[in-house]
Formats: C-alpha cells, structure tokens, sequence
C-alpha cells in the first residue's frame, strides 16, 4: 500500500498545472494561500481544483481523488462561483438554495453512517447554517420551486462511500473565502447577516488537511481507494445533476 501510495502522489505532482482567468485565478490564489504550491507556481483553475495542489503537503488520498476526478471539478467549480462575478442578494440567495438542497440530504445520510468518524463534521458547515442563512435573506418562489424538487442521495453501505461523497461536498467550501471576500466588499449587509454558511469555514485548509488524514487512514488498501474514489465519481456526478436541474433556464 505505501508504495501505491507514493506512486499516486508522485503522479499527481507531474501533473500539470493550470492556469485561470478571474474569478476563479483570484479565489484560488486566495485560497491556496502560497504556503503549499509556493509562490513562484501559478494557481490551479476550474477542473484542477485547489485542493490538488494543497494535498502535495497533506494527504496522498486527496492527490488520488483530485486526479481521478478532475474532469468533473470544472462545471461545478463555476456554478459555485459563478456568484462571485457579481454578487447581488438574487444570485447569493440562489446559491444557498441550491447548496442546501444537496448538503442537506448527504449530510442526514453521513450522520447515520455506520462507523463514520462524526468528529470529521463537527467544524463543517452544516444544513442548519444554510437554512439561516436562507430564512435571513427571506425565500422567494424561485428557491421554493427549487427545494420542492428533493434531491436523493443514497445511503451510504461503508465508511469509504461516505467519504467519497463528503469529498465532493468538502470541495466546496476550498470556495468559501473567495465568496466571502466578495460579498464583504459588495454586499456586507447581506454577509452580516446570512454568513452562517460561508463563515463557518473561515480556515477550509485545517478541515481540508483534517480530511485528508482521515482519507489517509481509511485507505489501507488499493481496492477501499478504489471504493472512496468510485463514491466521490457518483457523488460529482449526483452534484452536476442537481446544478443542471436547478439552473436558472430550467426552473
């Protein structure tokens, strides 16, 4: 296992690196913070995701899942961020309702996983923060047409799926302090008081090496990474279907 292990890591560190325009550039220059990609490499952008590059330092795991699912980083990634273009309550409002309405059925499954580490959860945004931060802004028929249409996830049969899917979920939040700085500068009424969400992960890195430990551990073998990378594919894929369900020209 620790020579796959390595192997993994070294593959992804050959990789190559992209480039991006803003948005994107800036959350994650923000986001990879210099200290791990080092400050003469440019940034990853949309179907790289950042969290490959930090996992050079943290978890071998990560590196794994950020290469075998590159492919579906990109559309994700821009759907999120699409709101940092140019806030507006209307668009800030949207991507809570469409973020809650993914987390909040995974997150109810994790929580009954068998064997699942529920401490990894305990500094995570959480549904409830969503929901506040819903309820603050106040919903309009356009994210109640939304949420009626319930998104399902499955239960989870071992500890390797769910971690494949809070992978996917994890993602996300790498997000956080690039939305969060623009709605500061655009919309600080609305960050004051719907920031619930967003503000939960003022430091994505410690959560995010926090995982990759834990991915670290559940892996001991070539076949439970193979398990943790099949779930976070599906958990992508199940993302992509609920931001194509939920685009504003299909609601």
């Amino acid at each position: 296992m620790r020579d796959f292990a390595r192997g993994t890591a070294q593959e992804h560190l050959d990789g190559p690196v992209f480039r991006s325009g803003s948005p994107m550039r800036l959350f994650t220059r923000l986001a990879t913070h210099g200290r791990v990609l080092g400050p003469d490499l440019p940034p990853p952008g949309p179907g790289t995701a950042v969290e490959a590059a930090r996992s050079r330092a943290t978890s071998w795991m990560l590196a794994h899942l950020a290469r075998a699912t590159s492919s579906a980083h990109a559309v994700i990634d821009e759907a999120v961020m699409a709101v940092a273009e140019e806030p507006t309550l209307a668009s800030y409002r949207y991507l809570l309702a469409r973020l809650y309405g993914f987390d909040a059925p995974l997150l109810a499954n994790l929580l009954v996983t068998p064997g699942l580490d529920l401490s990894l959860l305990a500094n995570r945004p959480r549904a409830s923060d969503l929901a506040n931060d819903l309820l603050a802004l106040g919903i309009t028929p356009r994210e109640a047409t939304m949420l009626q249409r319930r998104h399902e996830v499955p239960r989870f049969a071992c500890v390797a799926e769910a971690l494949g899917w809070l992978y996917a979920s994890e993602r996300i939040t790498l997000c956080h302090p690039m939305i969060r700085a623009r709605l500061r500068a655009v919309l600080p009424g609305a960050l004051k008081v719907a920031g619930a969400y967003v503000g939960r992960t003022r430091t994505p890195h410690v959560a995010w090496t926090q995982l990759g430990r834990y991915l670290d551990r559940i892996a001991t073998c070539e076949l439970v990474a193979a398990q943790i990378v099949d779930a976070a594919d599906a958990a992508l894929a199940s993302q992509r279907r609920w931001f194509d369900a939920t685009a504003l020209d299909v609601l």
